[in-house]
Formats: C-alpha cells, structure tokens, sequence
C-alpha cells in the first residue's frame, strides 16, 4: 500500500474513530507531519488531499488544516459510508459474508468486445472477454443481477466454481491481485422483463443500475460491470466538495 494511503487511513481513523481530532479541530500542519510520519510533503499533501475529497478536512489559505465542522451524526454517517466503499471492492461475497450468499449463474461464455467494452477496459476489439451474467442472491432471496465483462488475457483461468462463488476472491488469492479503485455512475430506470423475472420483481418496477469499471493496484482495469440492484435494497450517500483552483 502506497504511503501517503496509509497515512491518510491513520488521519481519518483519529478523526472518526480514535477521537483524536474532533469537529473544528486544526490538524497538525504539513510539516510537523513530514516529521511525525517520515515522509515527503509531497506524499503528505496528496494524504490530506484525500481527506479533502472525502469532505472530512478542509484547508484554509494561510492558517492551516482543520476538521470541518460535523455533527456525530454526520461523522458516524461518513464512517459507514467509507466502510461500505471499501466492503464494496472486497466483493458482494465478503460484503454480505455474515449471510448465506449464493450465485445463479446465467450465462459464461468469452465473447469479442464492443468498441465501448474494449475502451473501457483498455484492451483491442481483436481480444477477448469474459462475459458474465449471474444473480447474487442474499438468503436465498435475489438482489443484485450484475453483467460483467473481464478481459481473458489479465484474468486468466476463470472457471465456473468460481463465479458460483467468488470471482473476487479468485482475482485475491489465487492471481494475487489487489484490488484499488473503481469508477462508479448510478442511474434509475425500470426493470426489463428479463431482469424482473429473475430478481422477482413486476416488470417496470424501479431498480438502480450501477455502472462501474473497477481497477487493479498497478492501474489496469480489470472489470467493466453493471449491477442492477431492487430500489429498496439500494442505499447510496456521497460528499460534494467544490475544489479551489
């Protein structure tokens, strides 16, 4: 993990979990972080940075950084929030590992990707994908249809088992990926037939559809994906934070 992760993983457990730093507290400044955790500015600033983005932290030109000032509402709101992100890239098993998750598979086959497939996953329309299509069901209960398209020559030897189970875990333990980022876009729209007949829903009823295209640790994408969740099992919360020039 890079240093200036981990840092800004420290930060912000001080700030949501440790208590170190509360709501209008100024943080230490960027030097006396250097010092503290033996890094560079530079790796510093793009720490802070991340605390920026996620609206936990806000610098004020020529006084310093500080907490911004939320309610613990907000703030434990924020903690499940970044929690449920980072379940999310652990995969929709471990997500929901306390219950009886299972897949129905519905279609495996390797396909010639679309000029949008190949873009987005950065791979030729002369190579070759994986398309996917499965149920993840949670107590034996239907939740998520996900379509997804995974380039054959970066995940190779992708079999049956272990779609019924875990592609993640595979892509974890076996290719000894990590898994980094993913790029989400959420729209709403109204179930199609087929995917009303298999998530048991009336056909028009409304659903949300997340598109995402997921990365791996050196920056390759690794998954171009859309997962269309039933609307009252779909929660989704975000930070709006204007940048300064």
């Amino acid at each position: 993990m890079n240093k200036y992760i981990e840092i800004s993983n420290e930060l912000r457990n001080h700030i949501l979990k440790d208590n170190l730093y509360h709501p209008n507290d100024q943080i230490p400044c960027e030097k006396d972080l250097c010092i503290q955790y033996g890094a560079s500015k530079m790796t510093i600033k793009k720490a802070l940075d991340i605390l920026v983005d996620e609206g936990l932290i806000y610098k004020k030109r020529g006084h310093g950084t500080f907490v911004k000032g939320l309610s613990q509402q907000q703030l434990d709101i924020m903690e499940e929030n970044l929690c449920n992100t980072q379940q999310a890239l652990t995969g929709f098993s471990r997500q929901y590992a306390k219950e009886a998750v299972t897949s129905t598979v519905l279609e495996f086959s390797v396909i010639p990707p679309t000029p949008k497939i190949a873009s987005n996953l950065h791979i030729t329309e002369e190579d070759f994908v994986y398309k996917i299509i499965r149920v993840r069901n949670r107590n034996r209960v239907p939740c998520v249809m996900e379509e997804t398209y995974m380039p054959i020559d970066l995940i190779p030897g992708l079999k049956m088992a272990h779609l019924e189970s875990s592609i993640y875990a595979y892509i974890r333990q076996t290719l000894h990926y990590e898994i980094q980022s993913s790029h989400v876009r959420i729209r709403a729209r109204g179930a199609s037939e087929f995917i009303a007949r298999n998530l048991q829903l009336e056909p028009g009823s409304p659903v949300a559809v997340v598109e995402q295209i997921a990365f791996l640790d050196n920056g390759m994408p690794f998954e171009y994906s859309f997962s269309t969740h039933k609307a009252d099992l779909f929660d989704f919360s975000a930070v709006i934070v204007k940048k300064i020039p």
